[in-house]
């Protein structure tokens, strides 16, 4: 019992001295160890904050009882609240024509005003801006906080358009030819340039500033009105902060929104008024030219498809028609001016083409001098039928009239709007969210690949996600109901939205379906989101525009063309396509081919249009040297080098063949050009390397793409995780992760192994690429580090990025800047504003550095070792300095975004344009960022065989659970017989199987010391 007694004595005695030690360390830890605290890349709360604001369905319903304001308040911009200020804003006076004072919004940062309100109301908001006219091709982006908070979603998406146009539109100062790409004939009209075969050429835009107000609403076109924002009475902070583009602003009032009289109302006073038709002739409106535009993307194209279109020709491209796929998303605009010579009631009567957009309509907004002239205006449809069609505006049930007074100049804009159909997609769009959100909950449970066989009781664990499946099964069968209604049959929009709702219905109201339909349910939200995003799409062309007295129906457009006329077009069109020369590119001069430098292009025609037009209008007129520009197939190159018969400059090559080609003797080097230091100066080190041998560089860079690391807000932002900076720290969440059935992805085998070896310090080749270095202990450091995070940790090895990311799946992944943000705008808009890419995570020293390296891509131009004499070299190598300065790559990046849209972002390889480039201020400093840590692998002979045997290496590890370190030293002896049985064939140095540089040296001097 002693012993007893004494022993827990001694027990207790060793606890108190346990805990008193505990906490005297703790005290010593707390003075003289402070953690340091991490630096976030998002704020968690902001996200949360996101996810959970109310949409402006759901705060005009809470704001219902709020009176509509009585009174305007105007507020100078120059009066911000500079305390409350971060951006670096500047006043500015008579900007642009205005006059007093205006002031200047940076494209990054926030601005603050303070706004007294003498009464609580609902108050419209309206800015007086201007754009800057720095061509950008984008519009200018705002988010607004009130009281520092967004009220409703909405507010954190504001779009001001800018103003475009091709040409000056007075006779009297336009020349016969002008750069923006228009002419004027002897009486005065307007024709296109034209190539030297007679085909019209596109026009430039150029971006002419204007001062206009722009009405806060709806981005996405599924509220028709403009937003009304609740303020008491008293001071509030309102704040611009900048998301796109920089702007200029005079004015910020807030007033009562007034309701726009109906049709019927305007058609009463007309009556009233004793308006009847007008006379005389209608007045004929040529769609392709018009005064403004709102956006770089709409531009005259030439249709094909009538032969009555106007103008039209059997032979020659004409720019007849304007709008389709280039003019469709809600918020761009065209506008055309006209003056009646009678005052009276009119038609408004476009020719217009909606083939795109089956099984519903797309809808036009109208503006008359920038006043919308009734409510019905905002919804003036156009029905689907696939060929042209001619009917005066309406709104499905009623044709308007207008009514237009002798000799005043009048305005028309067409805007593209949602109209009834904004209802319908704000609801699928809302059931997508959802249904996403429930996606995510399963799969936390189950897993991506779940087990059909057994009960996971998801109506215990997630009643409420079981219910909610339920729930957007009925909404989206009102949907495909509402769908049917609207066309007047069933589609196969219809049919798909009602087969996503039985889906859902099986797995809400049987929990046996829930794990068995999983994967159908991924598969549909997919298909759900395209059916959105293709539906917001509102393409419309116009041929032109008839503004027609009423009476008059002479004057109305014709439809369709008459047997014979479409006869004799096609014949025409027949016969002539014999003697037509389809290759042509747009050339508008003929070029002597003895006295030329001819350039090769592979890839697009757009691209190759855009390249051709840059020539004419700028590198030709500047410096005299003409330029044979073609168009080719990919792999044309290589047989016709060998065959003599290649080009002079060959671009948008791949990152080995400067290299390739060279050793082949087959391009030309280009360091012992005058500018050659100049030129290289434009670029990051990186991007030289793959395009440099021994001190010999052989091509250069025109795009230069590298991985940064996707992630999304909003997962991370649930699961109140930070952005990880490092590897350790992505390791510390991926449980977490991978506790919710989540995953990262990076990269595997030969590019998972360079990312760490460069990472780490270390080098793909040694020896001057005599043999390969990943027997060095820091690449096989690496390589079993990469081969970790496979077989420890699971990370998929291959997998669709673009998808998995965007249902959450995968939400953190190391993906090209580039490609992934042009599919995810293009295709994942549900996510948008959730997900944001940022710097690599990577590896930190000692002194806290982290090093982060990404691996570069480049794809160069070439000058062809064809070249005879140095004249002509000379002259290849000004296109290629010209090609590659800071204004062309801006101007062809942002004529390319113009041409194909916002999903064809250009990585240029010049840091100084890509400043100039259309990319979001978070984005851009992002890029920037990330361009401060770049590396690249260098190319030499025997290359090729690398990623070749480190794939089978890393394929043992993986699939046989090799030892990794073993696996790649196997194959080590393969690939240095290859590099050098390369370097053999091209009578470069080499060394013996085993050794190394210094010991061959050694060697050399040894054997040279006996002799």
């Amino acid at each position: 019992m002693k012993r007893t007694r004494l022993t827990r004595l001694i027990a207790a005695i060793l606890s108190l001295l346990m805990l008193v030690t505990c906490f005297s360390f703790t005290a010593v830890a707390d003075e003289t160890e402070q953690p340091a605290e991490k630096v976030m890349s998002y704020d968690i709360e902001e996200v949360k904050a996101l996810l959970n604001a109310l949409t402006y369905t759901e705060y005009t319903a809470r704001n219902a009882r709020v009176p509509k304001a009585t009174s305007t308040v105007v507020v100078n911009a120059v009066d911000y609240d500079a305390e409350l200020t971060d951006a670096a804003v500047e006043v500015v006076k008579d900007y642009n024509g205005e006059d007093g004072e205006a002031l200047f919004l940076p494209s990054d940062g926030s601005v603050t005003w303070k706004v007294n309100f003498e009464k609580t109301g609902k108050y419209a908001v309206r800015i007086y801006y201007t754009s800057t006219g720095n061509q950008k091709s984008t519009s200018i982006e705002r988010a607004c906080l009130i009281d520092g908070e967004y009220p409703f979603k909405g507010l954190r998406y504001l779009t001001l358009t800018k103003n475009w146009v091709s040409t000056v539109f007075d006779p009297e100062t336009a020349l016969s030819e002008t750069e923006n790409g228009l002419r004027v004939a002897e009486d005065g009209s307007f024709v296109f340039q034209t190539d030297i075969n007679g085909n019209d050429i596109k026009p430039n835009l150029y971006e002419a500033p204007e001062w206009k107000y722009y009405t806060f609403n709806d981005s996405t076109g599924y509220d028709v009105y403009p937003y009304e924002i609740v303020f008491t009475e008293g001071e509030h902070t309102f704040a611009l902060e900048a998301a796109r583009d920089e702007m200029v602003v005079k004015t910020i009032e807030f007033f009562p929104l007034e309701s726009a009289k109906s049709y019927v109302e305007v058609t009463e006073e007309y009556a009233k008024k004793g308006y009847t038709s007008a006379a005389g002739e209608a007045i004929k409106i040529e769609a392709e030219l018009p005064d403004a535009v709102s956006d770089r993307t709409i531009y005259p194209v030439n249709d094909r498809t009538s032969a009555i279109t106007s103008p039209q020709h059997a032979a020659k491209t004409k720019m007849n028609a304007i709008g389709g796929t280039k003019w469709q998303s809600v918020g761009q605009w065209i506008e055309y001016s006209f003056t009646c010579e009678e005052s009276g009631l009119y038609y408004i009567a476009p020719r217009f083409k909606q083939s795109d957009l089956s099984g519903i309509y797309v809808t036009r907004r109208l503006y008359i001098n920038d006043e919308i002239p009734f409510d019905e205006a905002n919804y003036c449809q156009f029905n689907y039928v696939d060929e042209w069609q001619a009917a005066p505006l309406g709104d499905g049930n009623t044709t308007f009239q207008f009514y237009f007074e002798e000799g005043k100049e009048y305005t028309l804009k067409f805007e593209v709007a949602l109209g009834h159909v904004g209802d319908i997609l704000e609801e699928a769009s809302n059931s997508m969210s959802s249904m996403n959100s429930d996606y995510l909950k399963i799969l936390q449970i189950t897993g991506a690949d779940p087990d059909v066989y057994r009960d996971y009781n998801f109506n215990v664990l997630i009643p409420e996600i079981i219910k909610d499946l339920y729930n957007q099964s009925q909404v989206l069968t009102g949907i495909s109901d509402t769908l049917v209604e609207i066309s007047g049959e069933k589609s196969s929009n219809s049919a798909s939205l009602a087969n996503i709702s039985r889906t859902l219905y099986k797995m809400a109201t049987d929990e046996d379906e829930v794990a068995r339909n999983l994967s159908t349910m991924k598969s549909y939200i997919g298909t759900l989101g395209t059916w959105i995003n293709s539906s917001q799409n509102q393409p419309l062309y116009f041929d032109y525009i008839s503004i027609c007295p009423v009476d008059n129906e002479k004057g109305m457009p014709k439809a369709k063309a008459s047997f014979l006329e479409s006869a004799g077009y096609e014949l025409s069109s027949f016969f002539n396509s014999f003697f037509t020369d389809y290759s042509n590119l747009g050339a508008t001069r003929e070029i002597d081919k003895d006295d030329v430098v001819e350039v090769w292009i592979s890839g697009g025609r757009d691209q190759a249009q855009i390249v051709r037009g840059l020539i004419d209008n700028k590198f030709t007129n500047e410096t005299n040297i003409g330029v044979n520009l073609k168009l080719i197939a990919a792999g044309t190159l290589l047989p016709a080098t060998l065959s003599g018969a290649g080009p002079a400059i060959s671009l948008t090559n791949g990152q080995g063949d400067p290299i390739q080609y060279a050793i082949r003797n087959a391009v030309v080097k280009l360091n012992d050009f005058d500018t050659f230091d100049e030129v290289v100066s434009r670029f990051d080190k990186a991007a030289m390397v793959p395009l440099t041998l021994y001190g010999d560089t052989y091509g250069i860079p025109e795009t230069m793409s590298f991985s940064m690391m996707f992630y999304r807000k909003d997962v991370f932002a649930e699961l109140g995780l930070d952005i990880p900076r490092t590897w350790d720290e992505l390791m510390a969440i991926v449980p977490i992760l991978q506790y919710n059935n989540m995953e990262v992805g990076i990269p595997s085998s030969s590019g998972g192994l360079n990312l760490l070896l460069y990472q780490m310090g270390g080098e793909v080749y040694a020896d001057d690429g005599m043999r390969i270095g990943y027997d060095s202990n820091i690449s096989l450091e690496a390589f079993d580090t990469m081969c970790s995070y496979f077989t420890n940790y699971g990370f998929p090895v291959t997998y669709d990025f673009a998808n998995r990311f965007r249902t959450g799946e995968l939400p953190l992944g190391f993906s090209d800047y580039v490609g992934s943000y042009n599919q995810l705008t293009i295709f994942a808009t549900e996510i948008r504003d959730l997900w944001e890419f940022v710097p690599l995570l990577g590896y930190e020293d000692e002194n806290g550095v982290i090093h982060n390296d990404s691996l570069t891509a480049v794809a160069p131009m070439m000058m062809m070792a064809g070249i005879k004499d140095e004249e002509t070299k000379q002259k290849a190598w000004d296109f290629m300095d010209w090609f590659v300065t800071a204004d062309i790559q801006a101007a062809y990046a942002n004529e390319v975004v113009a041409t194909i849209g916002q999903g064809a972002m250009y990585a240029t390889a010049n840091i100084e344009a890509l400043e100039s480039l259309p990319w979001a201020t978070s984005d851009y400093n992002n890029i920037m960022e990330q361009f401060k840590s770049l590396s690249a692998v260098p190319e030499y002979p025997g290359g090729y065989i690398i990623a070749r045997y480190t794939n089978f290496a890393f394929l043992d590890a993986y699939n046989n659970s090799a030892d990794p370190v073993e696996a790649l030293l196997g194959y080590i002896d393969d690939i240095n017989k290859e590099i050098t049985r390369k370097r053999e064939e091209f009578d470069l140095e080499t060394l013996e199987l085993g050794e190394t540089l210094a010991e061959k040296r050694a060697r050399e001097a040894a054997e040279g010391t006996k002799e």
